[in-house]
This record gives C-alpha cells, structure tokens and sequence, in this order.
C-alpha cells in the first residue's frame, strides 16, 4: 500500500510539467496565430491605403482631363480633390484626398500628392496611411508648320557661286518635275552675291535658264531680308529690325526649336553617322525615304548619296550639326522634297533636284560641277511631310514616387 502511494506521488511532478509544457505550446501558439493575423491585417490595410492613393491620383488626373482643360492649357481648373477633413469616401473605411500645386516646378507642371486611407473613421490609432505623388503635364498641341519659304528655288544666306553646267530653274513644275505648270519664283535668292560662271544657267518667273548665265529677274542677289514683305523667322512680325535669314531649320518652318529631329528621331529617320544613313537608303531599294522627315546629324563624306529616281512622295531632308557645320560636298542622285543644308559644295553630273533647297554657308555656297538640275516645285512644298510627334490629349505623368513618409 506504501508503495502505491509513493508511486502515485512520484507521478503529480510529471503530470504539472506536461501540462506547463502544453500551456506554454499553447500560448505560443495562439500568439504567433495573433501576431500572423495581426500583421496580415496591416498588410491588407497598407494595401487598400495604397488603392485610395492610386484612386485619388486618378480621380485627380479625370477633373485635369475635363473639357474645361483646353489642350495645352496649364490653368488648374481644380486645385484639390477632397481634403484632410473631409476626404472623398469610398464606403466607411476607404478614403482618399489629392492636393494640388508647382511649388518648385517648371510652369507646365502640376504636383499632384494624393493621400490614401483605410482604417475606421472614428479610431485614429488604426488607421493606415499612404501617400503618392506625382509630377504631370498638360496636354501637347499638334505642331503645325507655320510657313515654307518659297522665294526661290535655292534659297541662302551666304553668297552663292554657280558653275559647271548646272541649271537652276525658278519656273513652277510639276510633282514629278515633268511639266511647268506656273512662272513660279526666282531661281536664286542670296542675303550676298551670286556669281554664275562657266555653262550654268539660272531661269525663274516664267524665263527659262540660258544656256549661259542667269536670265533677267531670275536671281535676287544681298537680299534684305528686313524689307522683303515676308516674316523670314516666324516670330509673327514682318520686316522688323534686325530680321534676317532663318537662324536653323525648325525656324525657317516655324517650329519650335529641335521638333525637326525629334520627328526624325519618330519615324526612325534621324541618322548620327553616315554609315547608318547609307545603309538606311540601301535596304529601302536604293532610293531616298519617300514622305519622310530625315535629319542627318553628322559632318558628311563626299559623295553625299540621295539614291536613285526621286522618292515618291516629297520629303524633308535636313543636312544639320549644332554648330552649323555640316557641309554637303558632291550631291548625288535624286531628290524630291525641301532641302536644308549648313553648306553646298558642288552638285554633281545627273543629280536632280525637285522643289527646294534652303543653305546657309559659312562663307558661301557652291552648286555646280556638272550636268544637274534644281527645279522650284510648288506642289512639292505643298505636300511636305508634317512632323509626326506623339501627341496627347490629356495630362500625362512624368514623374511618379511614393512618399515614404506618409507611410505608418
């Protein structure tokens, strides 16, 4: 009986260790299943709060996007969407505000900081916050070529000489250069002199080129560009004091400095090397881009290669560096389009070209060399192509983050 006794005895140590044991697993376990749903919980609360921030800068970004918003227009017609006291609620626990300003920013941008929140209203402890900013601008305006110059079928700012037996014809032809369907215009028109040597001709307002020499009235020679009845750059006023030859390109078609590249640069015709622009005219039948805006933004190797039989739609062709340098030395092939170029030295035996080209020079200007032609085309220049830019309708994000501060 003793012994039973002392047994049972030595069995009640064992029984409250194992049930401590158990307890402690327990509670373990309860805790980490609290700790999980509460973390869980935290997690879906960050997310939702992000939701109401994405939902704000879009609710934001809808009232931007409104009629009243013309294209182009950096007015805010709404300076905030909701506010810290009275959020825009979406059911009881989701809510969200956007504020609005450019504090620090360039004039077309608009700093849009939207604040998101999930919690219980009336339980400040429990609520999750987070914050989204962004950086947006206003529409962008279709860009429209204000003019094309047309005074001339070459066009310069420096002096121009004329020799071996190039023609260059002001008369208006057509399209396909086939047909004179105009008198058109004056075959040369230089800010210095222009010089026709050997068997050259210039022709233009209706006279055909000689067989030597320029015909009367077919050349303009120290033109002043500040008397001529023309906005040569585009700024909206005639002949005013100190107007001259257009300082690039974008200018002498009104557009906004670099959209010519930029264009180039959309279709995959803006060319850095002539490598890349040679091979470009190769793999498309050897003949120069059709209806295209082309930018060649490099010092050429002569011969500077059109490609053979004219491009079927007209085309701009810019021949262009920053530093105005960019010298087009021996032209060969054919060429249907408006034509810019730093410099021209020397058109080459077969080469034609149809509707106009615009040079600047740095010291002066050389076409001639042998058998070419240069024929003005008003339809030509009628049918240039425009520059192809994405445009948007509505505001678009250029910059995005979220505000780590805001976060809990």
């Amino acid at each position: 009986m003793s012994r039973r006794t002392n047994q049972a005895g030595s069995a009640l140590p064992l029984v409250t260790i194992l049930t401590l044991v158990i307890t402690l697993l327990t509670a373990g376990y309860l805790t980490l299943s609290f700790s999980k749903h509460t973390d869980t919980f935290r997690q879906m609360a960050r997310e939702q709060a992000f939701r109401m921030a994405e939902a704000g800068i879009a609710h934001a970004m809808c009232e931007l996007n409104t009629t009243a918003n013309s294209v182009g227009d950096t007015n805010l017609a709404v300076g905030a969407v909701g506010s810290a006291a009275s959020p825009v609620s979406v059911g009881r626990q989701n809510r969200y505000y956007v504020e609005m300003g450019n504090s620090g920013l360039q004039p077309n941008q608009t700093r849009l900081v939207a604040t998101g929140i999930f919690g219980d209203p009336d339980a400040v402890s429990e609520r999750c916050i987070r914050r989204i900013e962004v950086i947006v601008v206003p529409p962008v305006p279709p860009v429209v070529m204000q003019a094309v110059p047309g005074m001339g079928a070459v066009m310069a700012r420096d002096f121009v000489d004329i020799n071996g037996n190039i023609d260059i014809d002001g008369r208006d032809w057509n399209d396909t250069g086939t047909a004179l369907v105009g008198p058109g215009t004056m075959g040369v028109v230089s800010g210095g002199i222009i010089a026709v040597g050997g068997s050259a001709g210039v022709g233009g307002n209706a006279v055909a080129p000689p067989a030597r020499g320029a015909a009367a009235g077919s050349t303009d020679a120290n033109h002043d560009w500040t008397a001529d009845g023309v906005d040569n750059n585009n700024d909206g006023i005639t002949d005013e004091a100190g107007e001259g030859f257009p300082a690039s390109p974008d200018e002498a078609l009104g557009l906004p400095s670099g959209i010519l590249k930029q264009a180039a640069m959309t279709t995959g015709t803006y060319f850095s090397t002539q490598a890349d622009y040679t091979a470009y005219v190769s793999t498309h039948g050897g003949r120069f881009p059709s209806g295209k805006i082309v930018y060649c933004d490099f010092d050429p190797s002569p011969p500077f290669e059109f490609g053979t039989g004219y491009n079927a739609d007209p085309s701009i062709l810019v021949v262009h560096n920053d530093t105005g340098t960019a010298v087009m030395k021996n032209l060969h092939g054919d060429f249907k389009g408006l034509l810019f170029a730093d410099k021209v030295e020397h058109v080459n035996a077969g080469t034609q070209i149809l509707g106009m080209v615009v040079a600047w020079g740095q010291a002066g200007n050389v076409f001639g060399n042998g058998n070419a032609t240069i024929r003005f085309s008003s339809a030509v220049l009628q049918n240039l192509p425009s520059p192809s830019l994405s445009t948007s309708a509505v505001y678009s994000v250029v910059f995005w983050r979220e505000n780590l501060d805001a976060q809990p």
